[in-house]
Formats: structure tokens, sequence, C-alpha cells
């Protein structure tokens, strides 16, 4: 038996008891060291990888309309928004970066599709999802003193990246409440 068990099966527990046991411990535990803390090496991404991104980000670029959208291919608010997701997740400003102006045409396409009543972006639940999530990232991240310019050939679809928000979560919350299979 160890001393531990004889002290509990004594009743001996003091506040003495408990300091000697403490001092036991402290005094025949093992010296533990910790480990050397890791210096990072080389990029956190590879050299390979970033290339292959950034000549994805460049032919998003090339092929982009001038009206913010992609039209090789799908079309609609969700595919743009996945195009306004890669250019943030770029890691440039996307208020001075390269890729600025890129990421303000995509929004003010998302925000020109919505519907103004409803919030509703695209021709099904899974556009208006990417679109959705496309102005949530940029909500924080782009500053939208010059998101519009002056004489928007759309009049009356200006709103805020927070306020298209806002009417996007709106409408997704309701179709959910409205959902007979939920």
């Amino acid at each position: 038996r160890t001393i531990w068990h004889v002290l509990w099966a004594a009743r001996a527990w003091t506040p003495a008891t408990g300091f000697l046991v403490a001092l036991l411990l402290l005094t025949t535990a093992p010296v533990l060291r910790a480990q050397p803390a890791a210096l990072p090496q080389g990029d956190v991404v590879p050299r390979d990888v970033r290339e292959l991104y950034d000549r994805g980000l460049e032919h998003l670029m090339s092929t982009q309309s001038e009206d913010g959208t992609w039209s090789d291919g799908y079309r609609g608010p969700g595919t743009t928004g996945m195009a306004v997701m890669a250019f943030l997740a770029s890691g440039e400003d996307p208020n001075f970066g390269m890729y600025s102006q890129a990421i303000r045409k995509s929004i003010r396409s998302i925000i020109r599709t919505q519907s103004g009543s409803t919030g509703y972006m695209g021709d099904s639940m899974y556009q208006h999802g990417f679109a959705c999530l496309a102005l949530a990232e940029a909500y924080g991240a782009v500053d939208e003193t010059d998101l519009w310019e002056a004489g928007a050939p759309v009049a009356g679809k200006e709103r805020s990246i927070g306020e298209a928000l806002e009417l996007a979560v709106r409408c997704s919350i309701t179709s959910q409440e409205k959902n007979p299979h939920s």
C-alpha cells in the first residue's frame, strides 16, 4: 500500500497533511520542461500553391464583365459571391489592393440583383446563400465610401452592404419559417 492509501484509510487528512502531500509531490515529481517553441520556417502557404491561387485570381480579373459578373459559364449572384470571397481571401487590402475595383464591381452587381422588397438574390436559395455569404465577408472589410459611383445606372438599388446583408438574412429566415420540411 502507498502512503496515500494509509492516509485516506486512517482519515488522517488535516491541513498539515495537505501541506506534507504538496511538499512530497513537489520534491518527488520529475522536473517538467516545456519543449522549445517551433520557429516558423518558409512561407505559410507553399510557393506553388500561392502561384496557382494568384493565377486563378488573375483569370477572374481578366474575365470579369464591366457589370461585375462573369459570363463564361454559370451566372448569378452566387457565382459572383464566390469570386468576391476568393478575392477577399487573397490577403490583399480590399480597399486599396490590386483587387479592390473587381471586389467593388462584384458587390455592386450582387446588390443590384437583390429584390428590394424580399431581399432575395438569384434564382435559387443556393445562389442566394453564396451571395449572402459574400456580403457578410465584405461587410466589415470593404470601405463603402466609393462603393457606388456617381450616377449609378440602376437608381434605387444603391443600398449599403449592411442594408443589403440585413435584407438577405431576413429573406433567409423568412424562407426557413415558411419551409414545411424544416
